[in-house]
């Protein structure tokens, strides 16, 4: 099926929930319009920012929306959008992008590109903008490079505004002690909120009027539904939506209703792991195997009782506990205590601390990565998403 008969069906004159729009028919949330203008008051002030979010929850978009709004003769965007270019490669984004040859040695090339940022602004007059996108996969050394870039004429001014957007490990990571003085120069700290029902509600209209189509096409439980699977997050609304679209075609119906939103949510999972129940008589990541004949734990081979791990787990670092119980609590968001009692919930043979969230999620915090719990499961846990140190 071509997207033209899509199209022909539903009388759209474009293609509704795509990324190809201008930043004047983007569709502004709360949660949107906030970040706008955090970034507009970090580029005049010429400070650093973090724009942290989930995936697909729109920081690439408000950072696209606020850069659009500035003045072009007196603002210059540097976007860069792959970290993999490595510390030299800021430098040469910097300097290419500023309308220079970057030096071949990296020891030439960083007096380079300080010497462009402070061109641009004293003899052009512009406003140099730093967009450095997917900065959650910048390594040490770049964001070193960054800082360093700020500390001009003796850290008392910068010649640049620099935007890091990214997952949120980029905001845990920085809190990390070996990125205390980048931590302490950050002056914009924004994490994007997913849509709200209502703001979903609104968002799935503004696209379908954007593509020609003022009146219902999605029932009230089908939109619902969306926002349930997705979460809030546009790019997962526009996904489902679009899906939702082509299976009501399917089954040559006028408007989509509750059955063609589901039909599309059972092929598509939210970001984070779905719930399900643990099975006691489970095999997965199970060490044993019952016998059929008395039900007793079948012996292993004798080259795994060789290379089978001690039992016994040094007790965990204090630090290196709590650190994972911060990234459970931002992961799942809930927290529940491991004594066993929740559906999903476990015991540690070593005496460790369990966490069950509502996600279906079990963690059980050791000392040691590979370690296993009460049931058997090692420390990934018992649903799709896991973490351990």
């Amino acid at each position: 099926m071509s997207i033209e008969v899509l199209q022909a069906h539903y009388g759209f004159t474009r293609v509704p929930f795509g990324r190809d729009l201008a930043p004047q028919m983007l569709h502004r949330t709360a949660g949107h319009g906030e970040a706008v203008a955090r970034i507009d008051w970090c580029i005049g002030e010429r400070a650093l920012g973090v724009i942290t979010g989930e995936v697909g929850s729109g920081k690439t978009v408000a950072t696209r929306a606020a850069t659009a709004d500035l003045d072009a003769s007196r603002h210059t965007i540097i976007y860069m959008g792959n970290p993999a270019i490595g510390a030299r490669g800021i430098y040469a984004a910097i300097v290419s992008a500023l309308g220079g040859m970057p030096r071949f040695h990296k020891a030439s090339l960083i007096p380079q590109a300080a010497d462009a940022l402070a061109a641009e602004e004293n003899e052009r007059g512009k406003r140099v903008v730093v967009v450095v996108d997917e900065a959650h996969l910048l390594a040490a050394d770049q964001l070193e490079e960054l800082r360093l870039l700020t500390n001009a004429e003796m850290d008392s001014h910068s010649a640049f505004a620099c935007l890091l957007v990214g997952q949120p490990t980029l905001r845990r990571r920085i809190k990390l002690g070996t990125f205390a003085a980048l931590d302490q120069r950050i002056a914009l700290r924004f994490a994007m909120p997913p849509m709200t029902t209502t703001e979903t509600t609104s968002y799935i209209a503004h696209h379908l009027n954007l593509a020609g189509r003022a009146d219902t096409l999605f029932s009230d439980d089908a939109t619902a539904l969306i926002h349930q699977v997705s979460r809030g997050l546009p790019r997962a609304v526009n996904n489902l939506a679009l899906q939702a679209l082509v299976a009501a075609y399917a089954a040559k119906k006028a408007i989509v209703d509750e059955s063609s939103s589901r039909s599309t949510s059972k092929t598509t999972r939210s970001p984070r792991c779905s719930p399900f129940k643990h099975s006691s008589n489970s095999s997965s990541g199970s060490t044993t195997k019952a016998s059929p004949q008395r039900g007793r734990p079948s012996r292993s081979p004798p080259n795994e009782r060789r290379h089978r791990r001690p039992t016994t787990s040094p007790r965990p670092d204090p630090v290196s506990t709590q650190r994972v119980v911060a990234v459970l609590i931002d992961r799942v968001g809930q927290q529940g205590a491991g004594d066993g009692s929740g559906p999903w919930a476990c015991q540690c043979p070593f005496g460790q601390v369990g966490l069950s969230g509502r996600a279906g999620v079990c963690v059980v915090v050791v000392g040691e990565p590979g370690a296993r719990c009460g049931r058997g499961q090692q420390a990934v846990g018992h649903a799709s998403v896991g973490l351990h140190h």
